[in-house]
């Protein structure tokens, strides 16, 4: 029932936040869809992901505030489009997913979903925390290659929008503007001799 998968969302959210274990969102997000997508619609849609206003509507579902933001054909040439993208995830590490096209990424397959979890400001680059870590341990992306690859059609049959950005705020956010929720140490390799 849609009481239990709010308990069971706001339970895993609470350890999330406990454990700073950010994609434990995107994880219960995408588990409550395929259960609710099957028990409402007897539909099993494991064979495709989810469109960004699609994971919105879900983490709505379950009593999360979701702010979702689909971007529109040249949005990356639009630099105030860019700065918003920039802001709203440096003041949502941990909380700002990522809908965006691998291959513009220079990465295998699709379309995917990813956490956001540290800016380095200096260099302009956001760390991605990839729920596949399995395959693609986490990596920098800069700023504006990142949004190109937001800014992308997703073609998928029962999607067929524009990609773009969540921002998920749990019921018990700690604070409305939280503090970077990692330090990053960048250091340069030694040169081989």
């Amino acid at each position: 029932t849609r009481n239990q998968m709010t308990d069971v969302a706001s339970a895993v959210l609470n350890d999330a936040q406990r454990d700073s274990a950010t994609t434990d969102v995107q994880a219960v997000l995408r588990s409550l869809a395929t259960q609710q997508l099957r028990e409402e619609k007897g539909l099993d849609f494991s064979f495709r992901g989810l469109g960004v206003d699609e994971l919105s509507r879900l983490g709505r579902s379950v009593g999360l505030q979701v702010s979702s933001t689909e971007l529109f054909e040249g949005a990356e040439h639009n630099a105030d489009a860019v700065d918003a993208f920039r802001r709203g995830a440096r003041g949502a590490l941990g909380r700002t997913i990522v809908n965006f096209s691998r291959l513009q990424l220079d990465q295998q397959k699709g379309g995917h979903h990813a956490v956001v979890v540290a800016y380095h400001p200096k260099e302009d680059l956001f760390l991605i925390d990839d729920p596949a870590g399995f395959k693609m341990p986490p990596y920098w992306v800069e700023t504006r290659k990142l949004f190109a690859a937001m800014a992308t059609f997703d073609d998928v049959p029962g999607v067929q929008r524009y990609r773009g950005y969540l921002i998920v705020d749990s019921p018990h956010a700690v604070s409305e503007e939280p503090e970077l929720s990692m330090s990053v140490v960048l250091q340069k390799k030694p040169k081989s001799q």
